[in-house]
């Protein structure tokens, strides 16, 4: 499932624990998604550069 809808492109994988939709994304810095409902998803650090 993750993979189909990491094909969709709103999608994105910050952490192998977590699967985030982008239209909820307040912000991305310091390692961490922080999301609309101010809920922290931490950031790999091999993704860093990737989520940016």
């Amino acid at each position: 499932v993750c993979d189909k809808l990491l094909k969709y492109g709103c999608f994105i994988k910050p952490h192998r624990s977590y699967l985030v939709n982008m239209q909820y994304v307040d912000t991305i810095e310091n390692h961490q998604v922080t999301l609309q409902t101010l809920s922290f998803v931490p950031v790999a650090q091999g993704k860093a550069r990737e989520i940016k």
